[in-house]
């Protein structure tokens, strides 16, 4: 898995094409991958780890419900970057040895895909690539996950999207969801994931485990 991996992260990044596809209709088309003057970072992971069976995953969670924007959505795990750290890359793994109640040392990050601009919360999120071979134990925070959902490595390859009509701030949009079993994922999370499923897709042999 992890040359499969590295192979498919060698590739050039598909950038805001790829992320548009999962774009909710009506929103703007704007550059996306531009951080704008005054937003907020942050960081999130997207973290392949093996079962006790050898079988690899990627873990995302859903968020507790509160007051904030993205309350009660699924989404990789990360969160904002603060003063002590040394990068977004440590922002990132700071966040999800934090909500997964993990230890991070172990995790090999792979790749910085295309950053991404939330305008309805201002952030700006800074996506990676995470590898490890340890059989994690996840004692999640009970104060910012509700639950950790795993995406078995072989939904990527063709992942089921449906289009649903919901109801955003007193606005109706059109909105493109990945559904994998008990997990739907849309909005900033399901962009992120639209440019990593297309390079695993279009790398060579990645969904071949011979």
């Amino acid at each position: 898995m992890k040359y499969r991996l590295l192979r498919a992260m060698q590739q050039q990044l598909p950038s805001i094409i790829a992320q548009q596809k999962m774009l909710p209709s009506g929103k703007e088309e704007l550059e996306r991958s531009t951080c704008p003057t005054g937003a907020k970072q942050s960081a999130v992971l997207i973290l392949f780890c093996p079962d006790v069976a050898g079988d690899y995953f990627v873990p995302v969670i859903l968020r507790t419900s509160d007051t904030s924007p993205h309350s009660g959505q699924i989404s990789f795990p990360g969160g904002k970057y603060e003063e002590q750290d040394i990068d977004f890359k440590t922002t990132a793994l700071r966040e999800t040895a934090e909500e997964l109640g993990i230890d991070t040392s172990h995790i090999v990050i792979l790749k910085a895909l295309t950053g991404l601009y939330i305008p309805v919360s201002n952030f700006y999120i800074h996506p990676f690539v995470g590898f490890t071979e340890e059989v994690l134990k996840f004692s999640p925070s009970d104060f910012e996950v509700q639950k950790i959902i795993k995406i078995n490595i072989d939904q990527l390859a063709n992942p089921q999207i449906t289009i649903k009509k919901i109801q955003l701030r007193g606005h109706f949009y059109e909105v493109p969801f990945y559904e994998f079993n008990e997990a739907s994922i849309w909005g900033a999370t399901a962009m992120i994931l639209a440019e990593l499923i297309e390079m695993l897709n279009t790398s060579p042999k990645f969904f071949n485990k011979s």
